[in-house]
C-alpha cells in the first residue's frame, strides 16, 4: 500500500534539509532508492519475500531477512541486508511466479 498522503510527506521533509533518510519495514521486499537528496529504504520482511515489480502479489524465493543501520554522531550512516538462509521455514508458500505466467 501506498501512502495516502505521499505529496505531503515529501513536501514536509523537502522543509527539513537536515533529513537525509525514510526508512520503513513491513513492506516484504528491500528498497533502495535516492530520491531528492534522500535515501529511501525499506526492510524485507522476517517471514516470506513478495518479488518486486510484479501486478500481482507473488511470492519469492528470499529467505527472511533483517536491514541493519549503523547511524554517526555526524549524520552518516551505513546500511546493510542480511538474508537468513538457514531460517527459511519448510512451510513457507510455494514460489507462485508460474502461476502469475
Amino acid at each position: 500500500y501506498g501512502l495516502a498522503n505521499a505529496e505531503e510527506f515529501r513536501a514536509l521533509l523537502a522543509q527539513h534539509p537536515q533529513v537525509r533518510l525514510v526508512c520503513w519495514g513491513h513492506v516484504h521486499q528491500a528498497f533502495d532508492e535516492q530520491r531528492d537528496g534522500i535515501r529511501w529504504l525499506s526492510t524485507p520482511s522476517t517471514g516470506a519475500q513478495f518479488t518486486p515489480q510484479m501486478d500481482r502479489c507473488v511470492m519469492d524465493t528470499r529467505p527472511p531477512g533483517c536491514r541493519w543501520l549503523t547511524l554517526a554522531d555526524d549524520g552518516q550512516f551505513n546500511t546493510r541486508i542480511q538474508w537468513f538462509d538457514e531460517l527459511t521455514p519448510s512451510s513457507r508458500p510455494v514460489d507462485s511466479r508460474q502461476a502469475a505466467v
